[in-house]
């Protein structure tokens, strides 16, 4: 029986595994224009971190700045890391990444501002969950603002909800009525996992790798899991096929290991 590793380097939670003769694995993740209040260039690989090699760490680049242009907010706004105002609809959601250690990457920080005074009312973000997990947001504000889950259809659910498919999902910060400016924390919480729709996490070592066969799995991780183990059966000289995408900007690398625990064949590069 062979044996596949899934190490997660940096970033991201949600996978997307397909097998066919061998494995595969859904990416999509784009922030998007505040039309009221900030314009950016659609492109998301100019204001995202990117790591140059394996052992660098990541790094905003050259351009970040210059795709930035403040044009009604009076004020500096840095919404999760954006250093720009978040988007104030679904549509214009910007990518957070729960289930990550918390610092200054795009994305991370939890933290953003309101300010009703000049029109910003909103600040919209979106993350991927796996079908089965349980999703929970709050908020830390001295301000009168609140927060609320929205569900891949985009109908509000309230702070918490079970996730009935794998895909996007919403969180709404907004400002009540007589609500003055300031800042806000959320947390977006995940509970559970359901790798290849066994109900729970996949195996951490290949001693208690998860077995498959050939299809398409989902999977997750995050910064307190950072491998997942799975084993199949091939015959002598049948062809191993993996790909895999990630649902957000991430990295993972794939290593594939023969019956007798050797390494064989591994893919070290970022995304898919």
């Amino acid at each position: 029986m062979e044996s596949i590793n899934l190490r997660k380097i940096e970033a991201g939670v949600i996978i997307t595994l397909f097998i066919l003769g061998g494995i595969f694995f859904p990416l999509s993740s784009a922030l998007q224009t505040n039309e009221n209040n900030i314009l950016l260039e659609d492109n998301f690989e100019d204001y995202h971190p990117v790591q140059t090699s394996e052992d660098d760490p990541y790094i905003l680049p050259e351009n970040y700045f210059d795709n930035i242009k403040q044009t009604t907010l009076d004020d500096y706004v840095n919404d999760m890391g954006y250093n720009v105002d978040a988007g104030n609809r679904l549509q214009r959601s910007f990518a957070i990444y729960p289930g990550e250690r918390v610092d200054n990457t795009p994305g991370r920080t939890g933290a953003g501002d309101l300010d009703p005074d000049v029109n910003d009312n909103e600040d919209w973000y979106k993350f991927y969950v796996c079908e089965g997990q349980g999703i929970q947001v709050s908020i830390a504000t001295s301000q009168n603002f609140d927060i609320e889950l929205q569900n891949s259809e985009g109908l509000p659910v309230g702070v918490s909800y079970a996730a009935d498919i794998t895909g996007i999902y919403f969180a709404k910060v907004f400002a009540n009525e007589g609500s003055s400016g300031g800042s806000y924390t959320i947390t977006v919480s995940l509970n559970g996992q359901n790798d290849a729709n066994t109900g729970s996490d996949a195996g951490d070592d290949i001693n208690s790798a998860t077995s498959i066969s050939q299809g398409d799995y989902v999977g997750y991780m995050d910064i307190n899991d950072v491998e997942d183990w799975y084993s199949f059966s091939v015959n002598s000289g049948q062809g191993i096929s993996f790909y895999i995408e990630p649902l957000d900007k991430t990295d993972y690398d794939l290593h594939l290991f023969d019956p007798d625990g050797l390494l064989v064949h591994s893919e070290q590069y970022y995304g898919e």
